[in-house]
């Protein structure tokens, strides 16, 4: 009786550690998944999207690198971001959205608007003085007034988008005064107030003015944002696309 009551006790014991083995919580620490990003210099202010996104993802980490856009490289990253139009080498190409490259001018600039012809020649010298420009009215500019041109260094990458898209493939061949941030391109604006120059909508400083740019084209600028990946993207890679596309 005894031996069989010891049995029993220890049936229970076993059994009710067991249960507790499978009820207790896993101390395990969940992977991490990381994604190796480049972005180019023209997409930089999508970086704070992408850490909003990779906030909202759980275990997602986002390693970033800025580079040129001729030193982007697939087979060191897994997800390249980057305006413009796909290329044949691209694989795959998710497109996140849009923005626009526009013009922007100083203060003394007594035109809101310009024609793509008109902007094709300010950029390739074939246009120097404002009173040469076919919108301006007669005797809006006294005297003969000089336009200083504004652009992004000739590496960068608005600067080729500026020559593929408004200048119809033509190079800026204009002496320039050069900006890299939208900062300087505001002081620049302030210093030279007959300049005329270029940026993305929506990175043109507040209360800089934007020039129309009149054409069959509503959106001669419009540049798409893509994300380009080795292959279709899955997982946490393609969480964080859509996140993106709905981002704000």
């Amino acid at each position: 009786m005894i031996r069989k009551f010891i049995w029993i006790v220890l049936i229970t014991f076993f059994t009710l550690t067991a249960c507790q083995a499978e009820n207790s919580p896993s101390t395990e620490t969940p992977t991490l998944g990381i994604i190796n990003l480049q972005v180019t210099l023209g997409s930089t202010h999508w970086m704070d999207k992408v850490a909003q996104c990779s906030n909202q993802i759980p275990n997602l980490g986002v390693y970033r690198q800025i580079l040129p856009v001729n030193e982007l490289d697939l087979s060191t990253s897994d997800l390249i971001l980057r305006l413009g139009e796909r290329q044949e080498t691209d694989p795959y190409v998710t497109v996140l959205g849009t923005e626009e490259i526009v013009l922007v001018a100083g203060q003394d600039v007594l035109v809101d608007a310009l024609s793509l012809e008109t902007v094709h020649a300010i950029f390739t010298s074939m246009i120097t003085q404002w009173d040469q420009v076919p919108e301006t009215q007669e005797g809006s500019f006294e005297g003969t007034q000089k336009i200083t041109t504004l652009s992004y260094p000739s590496g960068h990458e608005l600067y080729h988008l500026l020559e593929t898209s408004l200048l119809n493939g033509k190079s800026i061949t204009t002496n320039l005064v050069v900006f890299s941030t939208g900062e300087t391109l505001e002081t620049l604006l302030n210093e030279h107030p007959f300049a005329i120059g270029y940026a993305l909508k929506s990175q043109v400083p507040e209360g800089v003015r934007i020039l129309n740019i009149t054409s069959d084209n509503p959106q001669p600028g419009l540049q798409y944002v893509l994300a380009i990946t080795p292959q279709e993207p899955t997982g946490l890679l393609r969480e964080l696309l859509l996140c993106l596309q709905n981002a704000p």
